[in-house]
């Protein structure tokens, strides 16, 4: 008898737990159909642009793929200055972080197949906000790297421009030793960057041969080091020329394919991925809430067993046998 009686009982537990995961599967389908029927529409557009390797290679360290560019062009900085341009933050009526958030959910990047091409594509309830954001990105991306390449320029400027200074500050202390030398030499009227070895040779003539000697290697020292500072000075300057002749050069890390335009047929969403992704989750919900069921049915049967003094003290005639 009680063994019949634990059958049924188990019979029963498991029918409800079977009719848990039924249930909450099926309003988890039917919440997904809710979901997928009342959500805003979304419409796509895109902009295709080519990658240029001169862009990248500033911006990524010498690396061209795709995939580096790709995450390049979406990186906050980027995103920053696409919000800034459009006035996300009011449009939206949001904080700057979360327009980032959002910015970063709707705008997708995919390369073209086996091409050089990449393709940007906003994602957006209103259309013209989609293709607003798609246009914008490559202008943005091109805003923020001139500024960086600019600001790279203007380093490399100040660089040069310090060693230069302190080249000339060389030079000039080489003149003025030189200038003593002449000077104590007899050699007047002559400005010290004009001297020559030679001048000096004909200075130091009536002086004794080793006074003579000592002195002609100072001065051909001098004369070295000197002209050395000079070719470092104007190799400075050849530099800095070219630094900032390449400032005013044109700068185009892309090159715009096709502009995005406005959609006026909204985005097929994942229908069948959507409602089984909420069938799961009610699947899962019912077996996690029919295991619960389960060891509570379970607990209290044995607290009610553990609590009747007479099923204690009578023994089932079952269990006897």
């Amino acid at each position: 008898m009680k063994s019949m009686s634990q059958d049924f009982v188990k019979s029963k537990t498991r029918g409800k737990s079977l009719w848990i995961i039924l249930i909450t599967t099926i309003l988890g389908f039917l919440y997904s159909v809710v979901v997928l029927t009342i959500s805003p529409k979304k419409y796509e557009s895109s902009v295709v642009v080519e990658l240029k390797s001169t862009g990248v290679q500033e911006e990524t360290s010498g690396q061209t793929d795709l995939a580096t560019f790709a995450g390049v062009i979406t990186s906050g900085e980027t995103m920053k200055e696409v919000a800034e341009a459009l006035d996300l933050s009011s449009d939206w009526k949001m904080e700057r972080d979360h327009v980032l958030m959002n910015l970063a959910q709707i705008v997708k990047v995919e390369p073209e197949e086996d091409s050089n091409f990449m393709r940007i594509s906003v994602r957006h309830a209103n259309p013209d906000t989609a293709r607003d954001i798609a246009n914008e990105i490559p202008f943005s991306y091109t805003k923020r790297l001139k500024k960086n390449r600019d600001a790279g320029f203007a380093k490399r400027v100040l660089k040069l421009d310090e060693l230069i200074l302190r080249k000339e500050d060389v030079l000039e202390e080489y003149f003025k030793d030189l200038g003593t030398i002449a000077r104590s030499s007899g050699i007047d009227h002559v400005e010290a960057r004009d001297l020559t070895l030679g001048m000096f040779q004909k200075a130091f003539q009536t002086l004794p041969e080793s006074e003579k000697a000592e002195r002609m290697v100072t001065v051909r020292k001098i004369l070295e080091e000197s002209e050395a500072a000079r070719s470092a000075i104007l190799l400075f300057r050849d530099e800095r020329n070219q630094v900032e002749l390449a400032s005013t050069l044109p700068f185009e890390p892309l090159k715009i394919q096709t502009e995005a335009k406005r959609s006026y047929t909204a985005s097929d969403p994942h229908i069948t991925m959507g409602l089984a992704w909420g069938a799961g989750k009610g699947l899962v919900f019912g077996l996690v809430l029919a295991l619960a069921a389960h060891f509570f049915l379970q607990s209290n049967k044995e607290d009610q067993e553990d609590s009747d003094p007479v099923r204690k003290k009578t023994p089932d005639p079952a269990d006897v046998w």
